[in-house]
């Protein structure tokens, strides 16, 4: 987070403490924000940290967090209070924080809260007729190309933009995630694989584990994922080395962990982050070798069709229960005429 680049990377003996923690973990690459939640990194905490984690061998990134900035949006149906992206405010501010990550990173991920559900009189009135999933959609598709990848080139011609999806593989059009066009507009895609514990009630329903494997999948039938993204939230041992491998079995090369502030803490949110990630060290060896042994191999299963942006109606992430029951699918969005042709 922005907010551990300030707090946690600005003495040398926190950046001492942080490359000690990435090295004692396992970590080869640090994803540091330049922008997130509200808060921008300070620029010579950030020049320094890069030089210093480049120095010691690390390959480093950006990231941005896409909350808590602009005018925040209004809707009758609260979830994550996201910002107003009709406004003229708020789409400059969204410019600003990507040409400022530009100015450092090649590389720049998007956490995955890019996304809007704003029903304000302004958004109402430029929506017209439309319906919300489509004109939330053509509002971020237009602002992408814009605002982020466009403006962010024009101070670093070489950056990368990578879009993160969260696992709402049912809602992301109804708040503005239009997965078949955003995973070409975007330079690449990474996939939240947070899938946690089964036994709590986040507000939408229980968390189920097949989520992030079938999520990953289905993501990856329109552009191959570069990796799975999940943390020590509302996890044990258990759950959180299960986030992992179906982030290895969904076909990711790569995990990361977020966020370092979190994953340094005895106890956070129900979760236990220090035991997890020990757990994770121990567990490094099986799971590079379950990726050396899944890489680019076909999966077999029930081939599942579910075209983008679809509704799901009353059978809401119902592929993720039959999932986890034993059904083996094979996501696709398109009907593959071979499904059913046998080798």
């Amino acid at each position: 987070m922005a907010s551990d680049v300030n707090a946690f990377l600005g003495a040398p003996s926190g950046l001492d403490d942080a490359i000690r923690w990435c090295k004692e973990h396992g970590v080869t690459k640090a994803h540091m924000e330049a922008f997130g939640g509200g808060v921008y990194a300070d620029k010579s905490i950030l020049t320094a940290a890069i030089s210093r984690f480049r120095t010691e061998g690390f390959i480093v990134q950006g990231g941005i967090k896409t909350l808590n900035f602009g005018r925040q949006g209004f809707t009758n149906q609260p979830f994550i209070q996201s910002p107003c992206y009709t406004v003229k405010d708020t789409q400059d501010e969204l410019q600003h924080m990507f040409e400022y990550a530009a100015s450092f990173f090649d590389q720049v991920i998007i956490d995955d809260l890019y996304f809007t559900d704003c029903e304000c009189a302004e958004c109402i009135t430029a929506r017209g007729d439309q319906a919300w999933s489509t004109y939330y959609c053509e509002l971020m598709d237009k602002l992408s190309r814009e605002r982020v990848i466009k403006a962010a080139r024009k101070v670093n011609r070489n950056v990368k933009i990578i879009i993160k999806f969260p696992q709402w593989y049912d809602q992301y059009h109804n708040r503005g995630y239009d997965v078949p066009r955003e995973a070409q507009i975007f330079d690449g895609i990474w996939i939240g694989t947070e899938a946690r514990r089964f036994d709590y009630d986040h507000g939408d329903g229980f968390e189920i584990g097949y989520n992030a494997y079938f999520n990953m999948r289905w993501l990856g039938s329109f552009r191959k994922a570069g990796g799975g993204w999940f943390d020590s939230y509302r996890s044990d041992p258990h759950s959180f080395l299960e986030q992992a491998r179906h982030t290895v079995l969904g076909g990711g090369k790569e995990m990361i962990l977020w966020t370092y502030s979190e994953m340094i803490k005895q106890n956070t949110n129900s979760g236990t982050p220090v035991v997890n990630m020990a757990a994770l060290a121990n567990e490094l060896p099986p799971l590079i070798a379950l990726a050396d042994i899944v890489q680019d191999m076909p999966i077999r299963g029930v081939h599942t069709l579910k075209p983008g942006n679809s509704d799901a109606f009353e059978e809401e992430y119902v592929f993720s229960f039959l999932g986890n029951l034993g059904i083996p699918f094979v996501p696709a969005n398109q009907i593959d005429e071979n499904a059913f042709a046998t080798e």
